[in-house]
Protein backbone atom coordinates (compact mmCIF):
# COMPACT_ATOMS: atom_id res chain seq x y z
CA UNK A 1 0.00 0.00 0.00
CA UNK A 2 2.86 2.22 1.13
CA UNK A 3 4.35 1.54 -2.38
CA UNK A 4 0.80 2.10 -4.53
CA UNK A 5 1.20 5.59 -2.57
CA UNK A 6 4.27 6.59 -3.25
CA UNK A 7 3.87 5.31 -6.79
CA UNK A 8 0.58 7.76 -6.84
CA UNK A 9 2.44 10.73 -5.26
CA UNK A 10 5.30 10.14 -7.43
CA UNK A 11 3.05 9.97 -10.69
CA UNK A 12 1.29 13.45 -9.18
CA UNK A 13 4.53 15.49 -8.64
CA UNK A 14 5.66 14.43 -12.21
CA UNK A 15 2.48 15.59 -13.80
CA UNK A 16 2.66 18.80 -11.84
CA UNK A 17 6.38 19.00 -12.91
CA UNK A 18 5.62 18.40 -16.45
CA UNK A 19 1.95 19.74 -16.87
CA UNK A 20 3.25 23.09 -15.52
CA UNK A 21 5.60 24.20 -17.99
CA UNK A 22 3.49 23.02 -20.86
CA UNK A 23 0.87 25.35 -19.69
CA UNK A 24 2.90 28.20 -18.96
CA UNK A 25 4.72 27.45 -22.30
CA UNK A 26 1.39 27.47 -24.34
CA UNK A 27 0.61 30.47 -22.51
CA UNK A 28 3.11 33.03 -23.78
CA UNK A 29 2.86 31.38 -26.93
CA UNK A 30 -0.86 32.33 -27.09
CA UNK A 31 0.38 36.29 -25.55
CA UNK A 32 3.59 36.01 -28.36
CA UNK A 33 0.69 35.24 -31.24
CA UNK A 34 -1.60 38.00 -30.20
CA UNK A 35 1.39 40.80 -29.89
CA UNK A 36 2.76 39.61 -33.33
CA UNK A 37 -0.79 39.89 -34.74
CA UNK A 38 -1.10 43.50 -33.08
CA UNK A 39 1.98 44.08 -34.87
CA UNK A 40 1.29 43.02 -38.23
CA UNK A 41 -2.14 44.76 -38.53
CA UNK A 42 -0.85 47.88 -37.05
CA UNK A 43 2.09 47.60 -39.70
CA UNK A 44 -0.45 47.34 -42.47
CA UNK A 45 -2.05 49.97 -41.56
CA UNK A 46 0.39 52.08 -41.73
CA UNK A 47 1.64 50.84 -45.10
CA UNK A 48 -2.02 51.66 -46.22
CA UNK A 49 -2.30 54.90 -44.83
CA UNK A 50 1.64 55.64 -46.58
CA UNK A 51 0.21 54.23 -49.82
CA UNK A 52 -2.82 56.68 -49.95
CA UNK A 53 -0.25 59.21 -48.87
CA UNK A 54 2.02 58.60 -52.17
CA UNK A 55 -1.11 58.75 -53.89
CA UNK A 56 -2.07 61.60 -53.28
CA UNK A 57 1.11 63.32 -54.05
CA UNK A 58 0.94 61.76 -56.95
CA UNK A 59 -2.51 63.44 -57.55
CA UNK A 60 -0.56 66.63 -57.16
CA UNK A 61 2.26 66.01 -59.01
CA UNK A 62 -0.37 65.77 -62.28
CA UNK A 63 -1.92 68.60 -61.11
CA UNK A 64 0.50 70.71 -61.05
CA UNK A 65 1.83 69.03 -64.45
CA UNK A 66 -1.00 69.82 -65.83
CA UNK A 67 -1.22 73.39 -64.62
CA UNK A 68 2.19 74.05 -65.83
CA UNK A 69 1.55 72.50 -69.12
CA UNK A 70 -1.42 74.79 -69.26
CA UNK A 71 0.72 77.70 -68.56
CA UNK A 72 3.55 77.52 -70.82
CA UNK A 73 1.15 77.00 -73.65
CA UNK A 74 -0.69 80.24 -73.34
CA UNK A 75 2.10 81.57 -72.60
CA UNK A 76 3.82 80.68 -75.72
CA UNK A 77 1.27 79.20 -77.82
CA UNK A 78 3.91 76.24 -78.31
CA UNK A 79 2.16 72.77 -78.67
CA UNK A 80 5.11 70.87 -77.05
CA UNK A 81 4.48 73.32 -74.20
CA UNK A 82 1.53 71.35 -73.91
CA UNK A 83 2.49 67.93 -73.26
CA UNK A 84 2.73 67.54 -69.54
CA UNK A 85 -0.88 68.93 -69.66
CA UNK A 86 -1.82 66.11 -72.04
CA UNK A 87 0.17 63.56 -70.38
CA UNK A 88 -1.24 64.28 -66.92
CA UNK A 89 -4.69 64.99 -68.13
CA UNK A 90 -4.57 61.05 -69.57
CA UNK A 91 -4.03 59.85 -66.05
CA UNK A 92 -5.43 62.54 -63.33
CA UNK A 93 -9.11 60.59 -63.26
CA UNK A 94 -7.56 57.08 -62.80
CA UNK A 95 -5.37 58.21 -60.36
CA UNK A 96 -8.27 60.05 -58.02
CA UNK A 97 -10.30 57.08 -58.82
CA UNK A 98 -7.80 54.99 -56.94
CA UNK A 99 -7.25 57.08 -54.26
CA UNK A 100 -10.89 57.08 -53.55
CA UNK A 101 -10.83 53.08 -53.72
CA UNK A 102 -7.74 53.50 -51.45
CA UNK A 103 -9.72 55.59 -48.84
CA UNK A 104 -12.82 53.79 -49.17
CA UNK A 105 -12.89 52.74 -45.67
CA UNK A 106 -12.81 56.83 -44.34
CA UNK A 107 -16.41 58.23 -45.44
CA UNK A 108 -14.79 62.05 -44.83
CA UNK A 109 -11.80 60.75 -46.73
CA UNK A 110 -13.85 59.62 -49.77
CA UNK A 111 -16.08 63.01 -49.71
CA UNK A 112 -12.97 64.86 -49.83
CA UNK A 113 -11.82 62.87 -52.85
CA UNK A 114 -15.38 63.30 -54.31
CA UNK A 115 -15.05 67.12 -53.77
CA UNK A 116 -11.52 67.11 -55.55
CA UNK A 117 -12.95 65.18 -58.44
CA UNK A 118 -15.79 67.36 -59.22
CA UNK A 119 -13.29 70.27 -58.93
CA UNK A 120 -10.67 69.26 -61.05
CA UNK A 121 -13.60 68.84 -63.44
CA UNK A 122 -14.49 72.40 -63.26
CA UNK A 123 -10.98 73.00 -63.59
CA UNK A 124 -11.03 71.40 -66.72
CA UNK A 125 -13.93 72.83 -68.22
CA UNK A 126 -12.60 76.00 -67.77
CA UNK A 127 -8.87 75.12 -69.08
CA UNK A 128 -10.82 73.93 -72.24
CA UNK A 129 -12.55 77.48 -72.93
CA UNK A 130 -8.89 79.00 -72.40
CA UNK A 131 -7.53 76.46 -74.93
CA UNK A 132 -10.84 77.42 -77.54
CA UNK A 133 -9.54 81.00 -77.12
CA UNK A 134 -5.75 80.53 -77.39
CA UNK A 135 -6.78 78.67 -80.96
CA UNK A 136 -8.57 81.09 -81.76
CA UNK A 137 -5.72 83.88 -80.93
CA UNK A 138 -7.93 86.01 -78.58
CA UNK A 139 -6.71 86.69 -75.20
CA UNK A 140 -8.17 85.07 -71.83
CA UNK A 141 -10.18 87.67 -69.69
CA UNK A 142 -8.67 88.29 -66.37
CA UNK A 143 -11.77 87.57 -64.78
CA UNK A 144 -11.25 83.69 -65.91
CA UNK A 145 -7.36 83.97 -65.23
CA UNK A 146 -8.75 84.51 -61.72
CA UNK A 147 -11.14 81.86 -61.36
CA UNK A 148 -9.13 79.39 -63.30
CA UNK A 149 -6.25 80.06 -59.89
CA UNK A 150 -9.20 80.13 -57.33
CA UNK A 151 -10.03 77.02 -58.78
CA UNK A 152 -6.75 75.26 -58.56
CA UNK A 153 -5.70 76.91 -54.65
CA UNK A 154 -8.64 75.10 -53.54
CA UNK A 155 -7.60 72.10 -55.17
CA UNK A 156 -4.58 72.16 -53.45
CA UNK A 157 -6.19 73.10 -50.06
CA UNK A 158 -7.85 70.27 -50.28
CA UNK A 159 -5.05 67.74 -51.48
CA UNK A 160 -3.27 69.51 -48.35
CA UNK A 161 -6.21 68.45 -45.63
CA UNK A 162 -6.83 65.33 -47.32
CA UNK A 163 -2.80 64.28 -46.76
CA UNK A 164 -2.59 66.07 -43.41
CA UNK A 165 -5.40 64.07 -42.38
CA UNK A 166 -3.62 60.53 -43.39
CA UNK A 167 -0.73 62.19 -41.78
CA UNK A 168 -2.89 62.60 -38.60
CA UNK A 169 -3.77 58.64 -39.14
CA UNK A 170 -0.21 57.59 -39.59
CA UNK A 171 1.39 58.96 -36.56
CA UNK A 172 -0.71 56.83 -34.36
CA UNK A 173 -0.83 53.92 -36.44
CA UNK A 174 3.13 53.91 -36.36
CA UNK A 175 2.62 54.35 -32.72
CA UNK A 176 1.09 51.12 -32.42
CA UNK A 177 3.35 49.53 -34.71
CA UNK A 178 6.46 50.71 -32.43
CA UNK A 179 4.85 49.83 -29.51
CA UNK A 180 4.47 46.43 -29.87
CA UNK A 181 7.69 45.72 -30.74
CA UNK A 182 9.25 46.28 -27.79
Amino acid sequence: MLLALSQSLFRRRLTRAIALPIVLLLLLSGMSIWQITRLLSALRWVDHTNQVISQANTTQKLLLDMETGLRGYLLTGRQDFLEPYEQANAEIDANLSQLRNLVSDNPSQVQRVDQLVVDSQQWKQQVLTALDRKQRGESEPFSALDRRKQSSDRIRQQLARFIATEEQLLFPRDAQGVHHER
